[in-house]
């Protein structure tokens, strides 16, 4: 089992076809990705601004949610240990929005 740290959110990204009624698709060329769709798949302990506040997330585990990188994307992209499919790991501010 793993345990995300606080401020952490690990993201399994749909690609075109596998949401019903998907209609975005990411291009492959890394400077033409801007965005991604995804599954949320754990999520840690809400972060923690100026030392006391907590952010709350803003969505729950399983949610569609819609995200960024501010980081290179192969670096935080793993196999997820219970089932060996790839998540990414985003900070909780990299997650702009939830699909519904």
């Amino acid at each position: 089992m793993i345990r995300l740290l606080r401020g952490r959110v690990a993201v399994r990204e749909i690609v075109r076809g596998e949401y019903p009624g998907e209609i975005w698709m990411p291009s492959r060329d890394a400077y033409d990705v801007k965005t991604h769709r995804g599954v949320v798949i754990a999520k840690g302990e809400p972060a923690i601004v100026h030392g006391k506040h907590e952010v709350p997330h803003g969505f729950e585990v399983g949610d569609v949610v819609q995200y960024h990188f501010t980081h290179l994307e192969k670096g935080w992209t793993v196999p997820w240990p219970e089932d060996g499919e790839p998540v990414t790991y985003v900070p909780q501010e990299n997650v702009d929005a939830v699909i519904e």
